[in-house]
């Protein structure tokens, strides 16, 4: 009998244990008045720290369009090579223009919500969070994105680099044979007196710029520029993954590393 009663204390143990461990994901609705509509959240957690400020926030622009996040994300918890982190996916209404650079269009009136998308996410969307959360401040917080939303991501944590410690400019490999014009951001960062207390995550792809390395709308001209505005080197970590997996899992651990 006794040692019935203790199988089923372990076997509880167990159990809670388990659950507490497992990482959540669910969704949300939150309404912006920048925006005026209602934005679409995908919300995935490692469990809470002891000290909530332990939390590290990543923001990621569509940013379900990398594949796995919540079983990556999960792995790498389990394995105990990150840290407690709070993913923030956004679901753009329409991201041909809300993701682009702040005042500035493409000339086909592209990014033409830009401004205002930013506004959501510095006013809006970091408040909400940490209400939502009952955290007055994370340990960090970093802001990323795919393809366009990486532009989006880099304009809106360059503008608001007190908001912001790390910014991820990711391949989109969801959509591998679109090229993706950085010529407005870098002509921005080129004019740019601002010189931010950032880290960079800048994933290039690595055969298309061997190719077309004279080409001023890819993304080594991003990096020459802030090589050229003196930006610390030592900042700028510059990727090239070969798929969407691994672009995740070494993203994550850069997250960490440092906190």
């Amino acid at each position: 009998m006794i040692r019935g009663i203790k199988f089923l204390i372990v076997l509880g143990v167990v159990m809670f244990t388990s659950c507490h461990s497992k990482i959540k994901e669910r969704s949300e609705e939150i309404y912006s008045r920048h925006l005026q509509k209602h934005i679409t959240l995908t919300i995935i957690s490692t469990p809470p720290p002891s000290n909530k400020s332990d939390f590290n926030l990543l923001l990621l622009n569509n940013g379900f369009d990398q594949d796995g996040t919540t079983k990556i994300t999960d792995s790498l918890y389990r394995k105990k090579d990150i840290k407690a982190l709070l993913i923030v996916a956004i679901k753009p209404f329409n991201p041909q223009q809300e993701f682009g650079v702040e005042g500035v269009t493409d000339g086909k009136n592209k990014g033409s919500l830009a401004s205002k998308y930013s506004n959501f996410i510095v006013n809006e969307l970091l408040p909400y969070i940490k209400k939502k959360a009952a955290i007055r401040s994370f340990k960090s917080i970093t802001i990323a994105g795919a393809g366009d939303g990486g532009i989006s991501a880099f304009d809106i944590a360059w503008d608001n680099w007190q908001k912001f410690d790390k910014v991820g400019v990711l391949q989109d490999f969801s959509n591998a044979g679109r090229r993706t014009d950085f010529s407005v951001i870098t002509n921005k960062i080129a004019k740019s007196r601002k010189k931010p207390k950032l880290q960079f995550w800048i994933e290039e792809d690595k055969v298309r710029n061997e190719s077309n390395k004279q080409d001023s709308s890819g993304i080594n001209n991003l990096i020459e520029t802030l090589r050229i505005k003196n930006v610390d080197q030592s900042s700028v970590n510059i990727q090239a993954p070969l798929n969407s997996h691994q672009s995740l899992v070494d993203f994550l651990l850069w997250i960490n590393n440092g906190n």
